[in-house]
This record gives structure tokens, C-alpha cells and sequence, in this order.
């Protein structure tokens, strides 16, 4: 199967690439994919993680509006939520696209860490770029037409004149 296009605007090369080839493998089966995903996930339930797991932007709502639920919002459940959507839609593509991103970025981090063999610092770096991934999937939903290039320093939006339009 053909994978989606992944927007450039912040990851890297090597991140699309190895994407597209655990996407595209055939020889992967989706539920082995999506295993290989959730237990990478499990370095955001450790506790010296949390920082990562409830990122400043979530835990600042919390404190202005203590009434609203948002405190229950962690980068881990964005991920579990989005697997649920998918599955509840009958989306299956939709999932090995999110495992393959998950998978593609725990595969990165072993390469890139395997020569420091400081397992804290692996661990710390993984739940960094994960929730980084969360937090990115997460912004795009909640705000959809905020480009993430704006977020990242760029001037262009693909919502740019249906907002003006707004």
C-alpha cells in the first residue's frame, strides 16, 4: 500500500522515510506494528516522564480554568484516542499511519542513542520526541486551521484564505 505524503515542515528526512517503508511493508502486519508502537508509548507512564507526558500548554489550562477537564489530557491518551477514532470509523490505514510515526520515531531515537548506551537519557529523549509527535497530532485537531509552519516560524498556511474569508 502507498503511504500518505508526509508534510516536510519539521521532521526530518530520515523520519519519512523510514515512515514510508514501515507504512509500505507489507511483510509488517498492522497488529505487530501497533505492538511495537504501544510498548515504545509505556516510557510516558513512567514517572519521571510526566513532564513530557503533561506538557506545560495542557497543565497551564488546568490552572486558568480549573473547572475544565483538560487535566485528564495527557500526550499518551492523544494517541490512544486517535487509535480509537480509527478503529471506530473502520480506518485501518488510519492506524498502521499512526503506529508507522510512532515506530519510525522510537526506531530513530535507538539509532541515535545507541552509541551514548545511557539508557535514562534514551528513555528521556524517546518520550520527548513521542510526545512531541502527541502534541503535534493534538494541536492539529484542536486547532485546524492553525498551520503547524506557523507554529515552526513559516508564513504559509494551506487555510490561509478560507480564514480570511472567516
Amino acid at each position: 500500500m502507498k503511504s500518505p505524503t508526509l508534510e516536510s515542515y519539521h521532521y526530518k528526512p530520515s523520519f519519512g522515510k523510514l515512515f514510508q517503508q514501515l507504512f509500505e511493508d507489507n511483510a509488517i502486519s498492522d497488529s505487530t506494528l501497533r505492538d511495537e508502537a504501544c510498548e515504545l508509548l509505556t516510557v510516558l507512564d513512567r514517572p519521571e516522564m510526566a513532564d513530557y507526558n503533561f506538557p506545560s500548554s495542557i497543565t497551564c489550562q488546568k490552572e486558568r480554568q480549573p473547572g475544565d477537564r483538560t487535566f485528564g489530557i495527557t500526550m499518551k491518551r492523544v494517541v490512544e484516542a486517535l487509535y480509537l477514532t480509527a478503529e471506530e470509523f473502520n480506518m485501518p490505514n488510519s492506524t498502521r499511519f499512526i503506529s508507522a510515526c510512532i515506530c519510525a520515531e522510537g526506531r530513530l531515537v535507538r539509532v541515535e542513542c545507541e552509541s551514548d548506551a545511557d539508557a535514562d537519557l534514551e528513555a528521556e529523549t524517546m518520550a520527548a520526541v513521542l510526545a512531541g509527535l502527541a502534541a503535534d497530532w493534538f494541536m492539529d485537531i484542536v486547532n485546524p486551521f492553525l498551520s503547524v509552519e506557523l507554529m515552526y516560524g513559516e508564513t504559509v498556511s494551506p487555510f490561509q484564505a478560507l480564514k480570511e474569508k472567516v
